[in-house]
């Protein structure tokens, strides 16, 4: 029996320092039966010419442009329309997978016959030298009341059945949109995300992330809240409090 196809969704600008080793991690997945989609919005460096050089490598690789600089959210929305997989994957393109990501991801999937599934992940830095092997203090799985608390998933670990796509995308938000759409999914559907602890991706840190400063982001998570998820003022307030706190312990996480 052939093995489902997977369709990776990576949306990329400016990013020509990292993502050739986020392409190169995906190739030398032990399974092989995947195609990687990659929706450039508008960079202005070489990011393009690179992806078009591993195009040519492999025609599991394609690209795709955005008419202007739109964000990761409709980014990740425009490679979903052309994916042809039974499931979709994440792959930022700063961000890097073990050789075994998606052939443990996919057993693990199955195994468990679930809709949405997540890894854990390690944090490397710039320069892509890890400096945290286990950031995730989730045990099994994640519900809608328990992401208000804080957003437990990382979207390059993400392994999710394409079927709910066809009633979901990802909101217009420059940021945090990914969080917004994995709180509609799993309010509307009363679905879990069940997660595989196993640290399958590398997350990369660097200065010039969008998110990359928390305390900056405080004041945007308690907005959307109140826009996204029809929470009061009360209630939008301690979760985003708890968000922060959580946010603040990560931040002081030890090495293991």
């Amino acid at each position: 029996m052939k093995s489902p196809k997977v369709s990776i969704i990576t949306p990329t600008y400016n990013s020509v320092k990292y993502i050739e080793e986020t392409i190169k991690s995906i190739i030398f997945q032990t399974y092989i039966n995947w195609e990687l989609l990659i929706t450039d919005d508008c960079s202005t460096d070489e990011t393009c010419a690179l992806i078009l050089k591993y195009t040519l490598l492999d025609k599991r690789i394609k690209l795709f442009k955005m008419d202007k600089n739109s964000g990761s959210a409709l980014a990740r929305n425009n490679s979903i329309k052309f994916s042809k997989g039974i499931y979709l994957a994440f792959c930022d393109s700063d961000d890097i997978w073990d050789s075994h990501k998606l052939e443990n991801h996919i057993k693990f999937h199955q195994e468990k016959n679930v809709l949405f599934s997540f890894t854990n992940i390690s944090i490397a830095n710039d320069k892509g030298l890890i400096i945290l092997k286990r950031q995730s203090i989730i045990k099994h799985k994640v519900n809608y009341a328990s992401l208000l608390k804080n957003n437990y998933i990382p979207t390059s670990t993400v392994l999710i059945n394409k079927t709910l796509f066809s009633k979901y995308k990802f909101p217009d938000y420059r940021k945090k949109q990914d969080y917004i759409l994995w709180l509609e999914i799993l309010k509307k559907e009363a679905i879990e995300a069940h997660f595989f602890d196993f640290c399958l991706t590398t997350y990369r840190k660097h200065k010039n992330q969008i998110t990359n400063n928390k305390f900056k982001l405080i004041p945007l998570h308690y907005k959307i809240l109140r826009e996204t998820q029809d929470l009061n003022i009360f209630n939008s307030f301690l979760y985003t409090l708890s968000w922060g706190v959580f946010g603040f312990y990560k931040h002081f996480l030890k090495k293991e």
